[in-house]
């Protein structure tokens, strides 16, 4: 039997692991976003959009309180040395520094450091050429990509399931290419496992498309050029995380909507054959996957598992941990048993108010999943894979 007070209890641990999904790709609600995935892109240098927080560099900013442009090199050497306690000579034979504000800063300090025993070991010289790339790729985002609420939204809303913590930034920063995974949680989102589970159902075969001729396509081909005001809209949203996390659980519904609006206006995916999956869609998706799953470790383990649990040889997901709940009456007769169009509209409100109240039960007072379709007859939930009947409240 699995207690659903153990979800209750971890309630709002769970709505911010659903929040980070939804919040996971918010760095493609960006022009620059459309522009890398374009056919024309490859000019230029790579922008990540898992690295629009800027992490490190609003470390190195907050440290020496000054814009990243007026930092300097020994300001970036000093801010290594402390941060990783390793001892970096500011000059090696007749050699200064390298730049940290020149294109070329990681392989530069990569044959820096290469040079001097301190430095030389493999691991901490892979460790800080990693460092050098992220500021290098960091350095290249807006500094104002968001207001500063959202990020600070995105530090302090921590998500502590059993003896693990991580924040949303850690979501939005660790769930690609760039930046490794640095916790079980983390490496329980990132693909293969939830965000890549429903990218690949998602994009299928794709190819790429010119940047100005972008779309956002209707499942049946009609495409609409919408793709306009990205980064207003970017800053209208990030500006409504002017709250404190642990009082999420009030402004979830509101929140929710707003994403949905905005969100909606953007893609999940830029290139043909698959430019009808809005970055709603995904994010979404992406969401009740992640939230399902945690509720499922809730209720089955006493530990976060790794992820390797639930891949094959060749590293690709092979667990099955959800399913569809489906919750169904007959609305339909019941709207046409009605005996005028008033007591209709009475009966389509009543039916409204109850799946409603399912809905808000299984998405927030029991976190177990997430509605994913809605009719006259019902609603449909993605769960963890658990005979729901075993389901009991201890009280």
């Amino acid at each position: 039997m699995f207690d659903l007070e153990k979800l209750r209890e971890k309630r709002e641990e769970i709505l911010k692991a659903e929040l980070a999904a939804w919040l996971h790709d918010v760095g493609k609600l960006s022009e620059e976003f459309i522009e890398e995935h374009s056919k024309e892109q490859g000019k230029g240098d790579k922008w990540h959009h898992e690295l629009v927080l800027r992490r490190i560099l609003r470390r190195i900013e907050k440290k020496f309180n000054k814009s990243w442009q007026n930092i300097t090199k020994d300001e970036v050497l000093k801010w290594m040395v402390e941060e990783f306690s390793v001892n970096i000579p500011s000059e090696k034979r007749g050699r200064p520094f390298p730049n940290p504000h020149r294109r070329e800063f990681p392989n530069k300090l990569d044959s820096y450091l290469s040079r001097d025993p301190a430095t030389g070991n493999e691991i901490v010289r892979r460790k800080l050429v990693e460092v050098a790339k992220q500021i290098s790729y960091e350095a290249r985002i807006n500094s104002q990509f968001f207001v500063e609420s959202f990020y600070e939204f995105c530090e302090n809303a921590k998500i502590t399931i059993y003896d693990e913590t991580i924040s949303i930034a850690d979501i939005i920063e660790q769930h690609g290419d760039p930046i490794e995974a640095q916790s079980k949680l983390v490496k329980l989102f990132k693909p293969p496992s939830c965000d890549g589970i429903d990218s690949s159902m998602d994009k299928g075969f794709a190819e790429s498309i010119q940047k100005d001729r972008t779309f956002i396509s209707k499942a049946f081909g009609h495409e609409k050029f919408f793709l306009r005001h990205l980064n207003c809209l970017r800053k209208i949203l990030s500006s409504k995380f002017n709250f404190a996390p642990q009082n999420y659980y009030l402004y979830r519904k509101n929140i929710k909507s707003i994403l949905k609006r905005i969100f909606s206006r953007a893609l999940g995916e830029t290139r043909r054959g698959a430019n009808d999956v809005t970055l709603w869609d995904h994010s979404y998706s992406v969401g009740a996957l992640y939230k399902s799953l945690i509720a499922w470790i809730v209720l089955r383990r006493s530990e976060i598992p790794e992820v390797t649990e639930f891949l094959d040889s060749g590293g690709q997901w092979k667990g099955n941990l959800w399913r569809l709940l489906s919750i169904r009456t007959d609305g339909l007769s019941y709207f046409l048993s009605a005996s005028s169009i008033p007591d209709m509209l009475a009966r389509k409100e009543i039916l409204q108010d109850a799946w409603n109240k399912v809905q808000k039960l299984l998405e927030e007072i029991y976190p177990l999943g997430l509605e994913v379709y809605r009719d006259e007859n019902g609603s449909v939930f993605v769960v963890p894979d658990l005979d729901v009947l075993e389901l009991t409240n201890s009280t």
